[in-house]
């Protein structure tokens, strides 16, 4: 059985409901039992968190807790690691050649279950470093699906959203509805959450299918601690 580090804090609700989606998962296949978690919780200004939401600065800043928080649970003795935040996933090349154990990508189980699915085309709801960058794009191109990213009208009002989302603060529900009829409109079937914030936000639209990356990544790694 293999012992899970999670780098967490960005932001933490979004932790903290990652760790109760493994729990529930791993009751499901170990009743009566709970799975043995690491978690290293970032932290990181606030300041320093919403400047890379949303102008794509404080790279470095990011960069260093990343790396630190990799090394620590590595030397508590995780088997692997998982990072449940999308747009961190910029620098999974660098977390991973900071440590010797594995780190699982959202990146790459998220393109899987897609491909797996057949989604052919899926539209993207992120911050602005996940969408400029391209990380899902690049991803999900490999796989023969494309994707469909908000106007730039949209994006703002999702990436002020994210921004309360990891700070505490109270959303408004209607730019994420308004930022949905957009992709909508533009073709977009499914809509990929490519911010495990977003998975936060309850919605009742049962005419586009929402694929949550945070849940993907839960499975994910249940189904990695579970092998011999």
């Amino acid at each position: 059985m293999n012992k899970v580090g999670i780098i967490g804090g960005f932001g933490p609700e979004t932790t903290s409901e990652f760790m109760l989606m493994i729990i529930s998962m791993w009751k499901k296949v170990k009743p009566n039992t709970r799975p043995e978690l690491l978690i290293w919780n970032s932290d990181i200004n606030e300041a320093i968190e919403k400047k890379f939401i949303k102008n794509n600065k404080s790279h470095i800043q990011m960069l260093g807790k990343l790396i630190k928080g990799a090394k620590l649970l590595e030397k508590s003795g995780s088997d692997f690691l998982v990072l449940p935040c999308n747009s961190l996933h910029i620098f999974i090349d660098d977390v991973r050649k900071s440590v010797n154990i594995p780190v699982l990508s959202i990146l790459d189980i998220a393109s899987t279950h897609l491909k797996n699915t057949k989604v052919s085309n899926v539209g993207i709801l992120g911050t602005e470093v996940t969408i400029k960058s391209k990380i899902f794009h690049n991803s999900l191109l490999k796989n023969g699906i494309n994707t469909i990213t908000p106007d730039k009208q949209s994006q703002v009002k999702i990436n002020n959203l994210i921004t309360n989302l990891v700070t505490s603060k109270s959303v408004s529900r209607k730019d994420f509805d308004e930022s949905v009829i957009n992709l909508k409109k533009r073709g977009a079937i499914n809509i990929l959450l490519a911010c495990t914030d977003l998975q936060l936000i309850q919605t009742h639209d049962q005419t586009i299918g929402f694929i949550d990356t945070l849940h993907l990544l839960a499975q994910a790694t249940v189904d990695t601690m579970l092998q011999e």
